[in-house]
């Protein structure tokens, strides 16, 4: 069992090196960085949680996404889309964060 979990850890470190670079590979292809800094925003409300559950987590990327169409309805869609596309990356970033947290604990908890 815990082999498995040593195996899986490589792939979570990869999945999160990927996410994180996204912004470079925007950049380099034109498409320039996102207004806001949404990772920091919706690590901080998940932070704040009483309770740290997937639905709970999924009910505040909810919620952001909706704020998000509404304060960018007025806009035109290429901005709406590129704003919707860096909250996806921060949300999949806080993801798998929380992945290599979960495997790093269960690591240290069967030692």
């Amino acid at each position: 069992m815990t082999r498995l979990r040593l195996a899986k850890l490589p792939e979570l470190v990869r999945r999160c090196l990927i996410i994180a670079t996204s912004p470079l590979q925007s950049l380099s292809l034109g498409w320039g960085t996102a207004m806001a800094d949404y990772y920091s925003v919706i690590a901080t409300a998940v932070s704040r949680l009483p309770s740290q559950t997937d639905e709970a987590r999924c009910a505040i990327y909810d919620r952001a996404r909706t704020a998000l169409q509404e304060a960018l309805r007025d806009y035109e869609t290429p901005l709406l889309a590129k704003e919707q596309a860096a909250l996806d990356d921060a949300i999949r970033t806080l993801e798998v964060i929380d992945d290599i947290r979960e495997e790093a604990a269960a690591l240290s908890s069967s030692r």
